[in-house]
């Protein structure tokens, strides 16, 4: 079977599109461990297609063995891509898509340099054919490595709950916090789940509702186990008993005042009486709604989009998401948070005044602050970076003004072929660079001149081909309409070779990394 896909991917990875750009796969990779034993997961970017001209994406596996050291990953990817593929397709390897921490950023960097540098040594085939293999446009190619999304809205939404409530102190099990309040009722469930159920059940006889009790250990470095248990417990806590009694708190007081367990009536009394606490009720409904904002980030990753019918493979979309939902979102919740979270700021009015209401309002304010700024760093940091960056082109809104930015760039920093293919900025045939509109996209390429150089060479858009595509996108003035269309779709129908460059750059490229 191994070697049947590696046939089938072989003549799609060497076969470059109509207009000669030149085709990528990716990697995306972590530690996972199992009883006890750490194990290092890779899969790789394929194409489903049986067309060789169509780009289809999946997922490939290569290894999910034990890895007793963890700086030897790099080896491992790279060893394992080349036995799986050879050499010769091992070295349209790209690059990949790895969670934000340091060394999983290096790692991507790291197997690629092992695979071009398996190349270099080979000596396999003649000089030029280890050229192409090594070289594109004229520059020696360079890895595109990318940050998981999925990581970075939990920093947002964790780094945003922190700030505004705090932290929970390791092994301070009676803290009064509100993720220590879902521990704690996860602590006494999970003790004897059956058990717990029958006490629930019996507090809720003569009320006509029956209340399932859910529970998850207080986690925040999984996504969105706080924000959907902080949800759950808001559910059941709206349930009363036949005299009136929040449901969690008449199931806490069975422990408290009947358990032969010293630590469970321990538990079970404080349970009760955080539950009585506006303050971490408060922060339960922080919680919860910073939750929808997750939500929708993950729904958005894992609908399959307008290209393909996989998920996971949305990177020419990945603008219109941060530009659509993610900016506007942490915008709008720190201008007017009622838009975003009106249970909590209606809950927050209807039960604190003075400057008790002043004092939780600031610390709410504090986290959303903290949350949107830790957006903007993130992002700044993987999404507006070269290469990542040059999808901007896609954009409906910021295409244009981009493109103007970028090749004022180039044309302050003189590149032969820019000049000898597209002429100089006067020429009229180009937009004219407007610093109200894209001055912005400007400085940010002015700190990385030498890569978007390198970029714009290595992925082709230094071609004659895309002359007519480029100049007719500088010269847009404002945003285009969808028309009843995907913006994607409508900018893969108006400019159809630039959209071919870039699909076969980032088209097997994974938008996110789930390992």
């Amino acid at each position: 079977d191994s070697a049947l896909a590696t046939n089938k991917f072989e003549p799609f990875i060497k076969q470059r599109s109509p207009h000669g750009f030149r085709r990528y796969f990716y990697s995306s990779s972590d530690d996972s461990e199992h009883y006890s034993r750490n194990r290092h997961v890779l899969v790789i970017s394929t194409n489903a297609s049986d067309d060789i001209y169509i780009i289809e994406p999946s997922f490939r596996h290569v290894t999910s063995s034990v890895n007793a050291v963890k700086s030897s990953s790099a080896e491992k990817n790279s060893q394992a891509i080349v036995s799986m593929l050879g050499l010769e397709i091992a070295a349209y390897y790209g690059g990949g898509t790895n969670d934000n921490a340091a060394d999983a950023q290096k790692e991507i960097r790291f197997t690629f340099n092992d695979i071009m540098g398996a190349v270099k040594d080979s000596g396999e085939g003649s000089i030029s054919v280890l050229h192409e293999m090594i070289y594109e446009n004229g520059v020696e190619r360079r890895p595109i490595a990318f940050g998981d999304p999925f990581h970075i809205a939990n920093l947002c939404v964790t780094w945003a709950s922190i700030f505004a409530f705090g932290d929970t102190e390791k092994a301070d099990h009676s803290q009064v916090h509100h993720r220590q309040l879902l521990q704690s009722i996860h602590s006494l469930h999970s003790a004897d789940v059956a058990f717990s159920q029958s006490k629930m059940d019996d507090v809720m006889k003569g009320s006509g509702t029956r209340v399932k009790i859910s529970s998850k250990r207080e986690r925040v470095q999984r996504w969105m186990v706080n924000q959907r248990n902080a949800k759950i417990t808001l559910q059941m806590l709206e349930s009363l008993t036949h005299d009136g009694t929040p449901s969690l708190v008449a199931w806490a007081l069975t422990f408290a005042n009947q358990s032969r367990s010293t630590w469970k009536r321990r538990v079970g009394l404080e349970i009760a009486t955080w539950l009585s606490m506006p303050e971490l009720i408060l922060g339960l409904q922080f919680e919860a709604e910073l939750g929808t904002y997750f939500e929708e980030i993950y729904a958005w990753h894992n609908r399959t989009g307008p290209l393909g019918r996989r998920s996971g493979f949305r990177m020419m979309e990945m603008f219109e998401l941060y530009f659509g939902f993610e900016v506007p979102w942490w915008n709008e919740v720190n201008a007017n948070p009622e838009s975003k979270l009106p249970k909590t700021m209606q809950y927050l009015k209807n039960n604190f005044t003075g400057d008790e209401y002043a004092f939780r309002l600031n610390q709410i304010m504090r986290g959303l602050k903290k949350g949107r700024e830790e957006m903007i760093k993130m992002t700044t940091r993987y999404l507006l970076q070269t290469p990542i960056i040059f999808l901007l082109l896609c954009h409906h809104e910021y295409g244009a003004p981009f493109l103007r930015s970028m090749l004022r760039v180039l044309w302050q920093n003189p590149v032969d072929d820019v000049i000898l293919v597209f002429g100089d900025e006067a020429s009229p045939v180009w937009g004219k660079y407007d610093p109200d509109t894209d001055k912005m996209w400007f400085d940010i390429l002015s700190n990385h001149v030498d890569d978007v150089v390198h970029f714009w060479r290595q992925f082709g858009l230094n071609q004659e081909c895309l002359l007519s595509d480029l100049q007719r996108l500088s010269n847009e003035t404002k945003p285009r309409e969808s028309r009843g269309k995907a913006h994607l779709l409508l900018f893969k129908s108006e400019y159809k070779v630039l959209f071919e460059c870039l699909h076969a750059v980032f088209g097997l490229m994974m938008s996110n990394s789930r390992l």
